[in-house]
């Protein structure tokens, strides 16, 4: 089971359902990357230094606003 390196943040839709935070596009790329890294037919290095490039553009990317309707919620579910 895959262990979170940091926990999405959570809120609760209109019916109560606890759901993720939507993430940014940077954010998204950086995650697929993070996933590639040991895919056969790459190149390691390359897929590493691009993580670290990624990491600095998603941590300077403000998150996406919540639905309109949802509650502000931080329980890490």
């Amino acid at each position: 089971m895959y262990v979170y390196e940091d926990k999405p943040e959570t809120y609760l839709d209109k019916n109560g359902w606890t759901q993720k935070s939507p993430m940014s596009d940077e954010k998204c790329i950086l995650m697929c990357l993070k996933n590639c890294t040991k895919v056969d037919g790459l190149d390691k290095k390359q897929v590493e230094r691009l993580v670290n490039e990624w990491k600095v553009i998603s941590d300077n990317t403000p998150a996406p606003p919540l639905p309109e309707d949802s509650v502000a919620y931080d329980g890490h579910n």
